[in-house]
């Protein structure tokens, strides 16, 4: 990955941003200067997710690990998880297996050799909280069932992707129950990050957002949803994403049964959309001000 990276951190002290800041702009800038160019170094501006339940710690983990093995040239695009998981494609043959694991078990920049024994790994690096999730008495039988968990999704050919399905408000991963708890205690600035805006009120349910557009269209929203064309079902999947807990699976359910790939495409096609299109933009800022309790603005 040559132009973005991921960690996965315990913090001790709510000063995760100012850790990053540091990393981020000290190490640019280092590199620069050593390779005499100029500009941004990163892809993106830094992002983060709060994940604390242990299923949540274990995928974040794999996610993190697989991110390599993710790529065009192994056959394991997003597209085509998308296209095994709906029976479109069959998943690779061995000779392709092999090269994925091949790639996992030696890529440099990554803390999977660590994890998985072939390695020490950095002092830095604490790998009991993680590998304490796994199966085993002895580290050794841990370090086993860490390997085979992170494994299996490239011997089935579908990679994890489900993870980003799971995201709540953008920032928190967990079950419905924890993140309730977290999201009273979300601190950070609402300017840099909207989604901490969104976090911290009471969210709107997904038949609040299908009513206020069929008001906007004097039309049922049954009849709306299967409109070929039509932008009331992408409509509904930004707003969902914008005033509610519903993940990007879930919204699809929702929407006509719809897959993480497909709702992903259509949220980023409608906002896209919304900023060029103005007349359309004050159509969604119509159907947001009729929402329960007056929400954000869109």
């Amino acid at each position: 990955m040559q132009n973005h990276f991921h960690l996965q951190l315990q913090t001790l002290q709510a000063n995760l941003k100012e850790a990053m800041q540091r990393l981020l702009s000290g190490y640019a800038v280092r590199f620069n200067l050593r390779h005499r160019r100029a500009g941004p170094l990163f892809q993106g501006r830094y992002r983060a997710i709060l994940a604390g339940e242990e299923d949540c710690i274990t995928e974040v983990n794999r996610y993190i690990h697989l991110n390599p093995v993710r790529l065009e040239s192994l056959d394991l695009s997003k597209q085509r998880q998308a296209e095994i998981r709906r029976g479109i494609e069959d998943p690779a043959d061995e000779e392709v297996v092999r090269r994925r694991l091949e790639l996992l078990r030696s890529y440099p920049w990554s803390s999977f050799r660590a994890y998985a024994g072939y390695i020490k790994g950095p002092a830095q690096l604490h790998k009991t909280n993680v590998l304490g999730c796994f199966d085993g008495r002895s580290q050794q039988q841990q370090r086993k069932s860490f390997r085979d968990y992170t494994e299996s999704p490239i011997r089935e050919g579908i990679e994890g992707d489900q993870l980003l399905e799971r995201i709540r408000y953008g920032v928190l991963l967990g079950s419905q129950e924890w993140t309730a708890k977290m999201r009273v205690l979300l601190s950070g600035d609402e300017r840099e990050q909207r989604a901490l805006e969104v976090a911290r009120k009471e969210g709107v349910a997904f038949e609040d957002i299908t009513a206020s557009i069929a008001h906007e269209f004097g039309e049922p929203w049954e009849d709306l949803k299967n409109r070929r064309g039509h932008p009331a079902r992408s409509l509904a999947i930004v707003l969902s994403r914008r005033h509610t807990a519903l993940t990007l699976r879930e919204i699809g359910e929702r929407c006509g049964g719809s897959d993480y790939a497909a709702v992903s495409q259509a949220q980023h096609r409608m906002e896209t959309k919304l900023r060029e299109n103005m007349p359309l933009a004050a159509i969604a800022k119509r159907i947001a001000k009729h929402l329960p309790k007056s929400y954000v603005e869109t």
